[in-house]
């Protein structure tokens, strides 16, 4: 079990660091590094190295301001901006015209 409004948090910094860097958010960390920090709560760097997808360029890179995120969680001040995701979550994708002639 995992604490899901920390792990909503650390995905909204997930995203604003991504953005930042212009990767695709699982390039900073993945969905399952995050349901661990939301479940461990990491204070220390050598805890922070515990969790799953986290290496020494990661470590050095993002501990401290995911483990400053978690901290200001806990005392009632998140540093990220609320986002809502606005996307369907059932995305319906169009065929193509040449697959729809292929079905007829």
């Amino acid at each position: 079990e995992y604490d899901t409004g920390l792990f909503a948090a650390l995905r909204r910094l997930r995203k604003k660091i991504a953005d930042e860097k212009r990767v695709p958010p699982y390039i900073i960390f993945g969905d399952v590094s995050l349901r661990q920090m939301a479940r461990d709560h990491p204070k220390t760097k050598n805890e922070f190295a515990t969790i799953s997808g986290v290496g020494e360029k990661k470590l050095k890179e993002f501990a401290s301001v995911f483990m400053q995120e978690i901290k200001a969680y806990f005392s009632g001040e998140t540093t990220a901006p609320i986002v809502y995701d606005t996307r369907p979550t059932n995305v319906i994708k169009k065929r193509s015209s040449k697959a729809r002639r292929r079905r007829r």
